[in-house]
């Protein structure tokens, strides 16, 4: 009876080792295809080329991006200085027709009749603050402060020439006497503001003609 049971542990112990050498041995596939792929690394080479088309799809696309980036700023800068050459153009053609209003606000004045003053330099003021704002515009930084500020003054002696020529019992000279006081102090200021306005509109007239 005890030789019957060391027989049978005897043979389970041979299955259990015989299982044991089954379970620790690992069937490898193989074959020339599989052979191939692995002699010569093709699984790495594979990656490092997925890598390379990555890199070169994302210069590619940065690439493009700048570009785009680029034109679109160059057709900005097309759009502003296209702005910037009418305003200077418009600048121009408005300080040209001032300068011509001003003449005929001298002339006015060299006269009889003086009751249309008023009405003239309301138009001259409306169309000074005009210029003045186009000359502050962001776009057009060819005028400096005390060029705008030129056209302000000027605004400003045309209502002085208003309250002197308008004043109650005003009325044109009769006489040298009051004929100097007004070339002193009508018609001499006036001169100097028809050449500061004169001056502006050949400088607006220049840069508008280089651009």
């Amino acid at each position: 009876m005890e030789q019957t049971a060391s027989t049978v542990s005897a043979t389970q112990s041979m299955a259990g080792t015989n299982n044991s050498g089954a379970s620790a041995t690992t069937v490898v596939p193989s074959g020339p295809y599989l052979d191939f792929l692995t002699d010569y690394h093709i699984g790495d080479h594979a990656g490092m080329l997925g890598l390379l088309v990555s890199v070169v799809g994302l210069w590619l696309t940065y690439n493009e991006a700048k570009k785009s980036r680029t034109a679109a700023e160059a057709a900005r800068d097309a759009a502003k200085d296209a702005r910037r050459g009418r305003l200077l153009v418009d600048v121009s053609m408005d300080l040209a027709a001032i300068y011509d209003q001003l003449v005929r606000l001298k002339q006015t004045v060299r006269g009889d009749e003086w009751g249309s003053i008023s009405g003239q330099i309301d138009a001259l003021c409306r169309d000074l603050e005009a210029v003045r704002q186009a000359m502050l515009d962001g776009s057009t930084p060819d005028f400096s402060d005390s060029e705008c500020g030129v056209v302000a003054d000027a605004s400003a002696k045309l209502r002085e020439f208003e309250n002197l020529l308008t004043r109650k019992n005003a009325k044109p000279p009769n006489d040298a006497k009051s004929e100097a006081a007004l070339q002193r102090q009508v018609t001499i200021p006036l001169t100097t503001v028809i050449d500061s306005v004169t001056s502006l509109q050949h400088k607006a007239r220049l840069i508008s003609g280089k651009r």
